[in-house]
């Protein structure tokens, strides 16, 4: 009886000196990435967050013995290194060091080509950002024992992405549901995704749950866009325009953004639609306009003043996330929408009205895009999508 209460006061006393251990050791600083962000034929964006400032080093290496040095002095938490000089349709290989000579990641990339007969492949989720339980009790160091936890869906997902090696990896939005905390953003995100953020290039959409008050975005010093963002303007203009191969890309604010008529944002909304610069456009936003899903409100504000310029100016295609399942519409006016709310949250029912498929499990969409055909899949694990179409030319 003494020796069992020996042992247990034993044990006891262990529990008690690792919990006291975790808790003055406290958490590990938070650092995210490398990721590769706003690509063009000759010039990319290779970002770095660290919550401690430090400087850090950027290398890249062509696929001829070229290197490029970059070296950011500044001791700051969100690097953005702009690199130029890149020539199209090109993999190039990169390297993030501390300023000690650290290696801090790795990763490569591939510039979109000139020739818009070229194809490329992009890929496409969101409201995948269920945080870990044990993220709560982060102060008390947890996360050292992050291992013996169960993986959250997204990792899942992450490594059915990184086989298909996209050019693009474009997320929907709602990439962490926890107030805007920078922990989240490492467990939720860049964690899970790392073997497809080390391998192409990230373009992030703006969703409800990413951020909860514009006093304090996290987003922005983590995210970015072709031209930086003014703090001044709150960051309601985070919606911008890029281009690769044959397709204009739109990535909208449809949370935020009203898109007023007469407003700013609505005229430079209608200009970019109105510019004949690219045979097919793709509009990417967090709120789809129209949602199947049972019980789940109509955007109606979306289906008044977005739609209509959609048709109008033939947008190609529509994705959206924050439904969470798959949908894909039958054209509406001759405009085709996809939902993709599949990143790993949750999964909801669908009622399935105006579909012409659904799908009511985690996955991603898989965009394949040569000159001007467009054909998409809908994958989750195994060898064959669950779906597959084409966008008429």
């Amino acid at each position: 009886m003494k020796l069992a209460r020996r042992i247990v006061l034993v044990v006891l006393g262990f529990l008690l000196l690792t919990f006291v251990s975790l808790w003055i050791a406290g958490p590990t600083p938070v650092s995210l990435g490398p990721y590769v962000q706003n690509v063009t034929s000759t010039s990319a964006d290779i970002c770095w967050f660290d919550e401690v400032p430090r400087p850090i080093e950027v290398t890249v290496v062509g696929l001829k013995p070229v290197k490029i040095h970059e070296r950011s002095d500044d001791a700051k938490s969100a690097h953005r290194v702009r690199f130029d000089g890149f020539a199209p349709g090109t993999s190039y290989h990169y390297e993030v060091n501390s300023a000690d000579g650290e290696t801090l990641g790795k990763g490569s990339f591939t510039t979109p080509p000139v020739d818009r007969a070229k194809s490329f492949t992009f890929t496409a989720v969101g409201d995948s950002g269920k945080v870990p339980r044990w993220l709560k009790m982060r102060d008390f160091g947890w996360e050292r024992f992050r291992g013996v936890f169960p993986r959250t869906a997204q990792w899942d997902v992450g490594e059915w992405m990184a086989v298909k090696n996209p050019d693009l990896f474009v997320h929907l939005g709602d990439i962490i549901y926890s107030h805007d905390q920078l922990p989240a953003y490492k467990e939720a995100f860049f964690r899970p995704f790392e073997a497809v953020l080390s391998h192409t290039t990230l373009v992030a959409t703006l969703g409800n749950h990413d951020m909860h008050t514009w006093e304090h975005p996290e987003f922005f010093r983590v995210f970015h866009t072709p031209k930086p963002l003014d703090p001044k303007q709150k960051y309601k203009d985070f919606s911008h325009t890029f281009t690769w191969g044959s397709v204009r890309f739109l990535v909208l604010d449809a949370f935020w953004q009203t898109w007023e008529p007469g407003s700013e944002m609505r005229q430079w909304l209608e200009e970019t639609l109105g510019a004949k610069s690219h045979p097919r456009t793709i509009v990417i936003m967090h709120t789809p306009a129209y949602s199947d899903e049972a019980g789940l409100a109509e955007n109606e504000l979306l289906q008044k003043r977005l739609w209509p310029l959609f048709v109008q100016a033939k947008v190609a295609l529509v994705i959206s996330g924050d439904s969470h399942s798959y949908q894909r519409f039958k054209p509406i006016g001759g405009v085709t929408q996809v939902v993709v709310g599949t990143g790993g949250k949750s999964i909801r029912p669908v009622a399935a009205r105006r579909l012409a498929h659904k799908e009511e499990r985690f996955g991603f969409l898989l965009v394949k895009v040569t000159g001007t055909r467009i054909e998409g899949e809908f994958w989750a694990s195994g060898e064959t999508p669950l779906d597959r179409f084409d966008i008429p030319e």
